[in-house]
This record gives structure tokens, sequence and C-alpha cells, in this order.
């Protein structure tokens, strides 16, 4: 395999994976969770007398878990669709499937990493 079709490849990758990200930040914001997101969390009766301060956003977080999923997520697609000799059906439920595995498996991961960061210690 040449530097050339290498560089291609790569760049057809990356090509999936900004499709990707960019058609789900479109579904999240026609959907209208952005909207909720930015609602401020409804008060509660607090058990305890200590003031707690209430949950902020964390964009950071959100980001990096959204590049690692939309590269994912474009890396198993652009493998099914690259290295496949399916075509038709069969390579869409492939990739309905692919899709479907890879944002069961980073949920999964991503509340993994969340709970070893934020969880405390037992």
């Amino acid at each position: 395999m040449t530097v050339g079709r290498v560089f291609v490849t790569g760049l057809k990758v990356l090509a999936v994976c900004l499709v990707f990200a960019s058609c789900f930040a479109a579904g999240v914001t026609l959907s209208g969770l952005t909207k909720i997101a930015q609602q401020a969390p409804p008060a509660e009766q607090a058990i305890s007398t200590l003031p707690e301060a209430p949950a902020k956003p964390q964009p950071e977080k959100l980001l990096g878990a959204f590049l690692i999923f939309s590269v994912s997520v474009g890396v198993v697609l652009s493998y099914l669709i690259l290295r496949s000799s399916w075509h038709g059906w069969p390579l869409v439920g492939a990739i309905c499937v692919g899709i479907y595995g890879v944002s069961t498996v980073a949920t999964q991961v991503d509340s993994l990493f969340s709970c070893r960061t934020s969880c405390p210690a037992e």
C-alpha cells in the first residue's frame, strides 16, 4: 500500500467521522435537546441543611466524549464500507448493527470513566 493510498483512506475515514458528527449535532439541534440542556434543574427539597452548589454543565467533558464517539463510529463505518464486498441492503444492515454496537459500548465506557473520576471512593 502506497503512502498516497494510505493518505486518501485516512481522509475518507476523517470525512465519515465529520459527516457523522455533523449529522449528530444537527439532530440534537433540531430535536430541541440544546434548549433542555440549558435549563436550570428543578428546585428540590434538600434533606440536609448544608447549601449545595448547583451542578454546572462541563462542556469539556461532553466534547471529549462526543469526539471519541464520533471517531469510533467513523472508524467502524469506514471499515465496514471500505472492506465490505456487500452492497445494498446487507451493507445497510451491517452499518446499522455497527452503529448500534458502538453506541451501546460507547455509553458504557463513558459511564465507566465518568464514575471513576466523579464517584466517591468506597
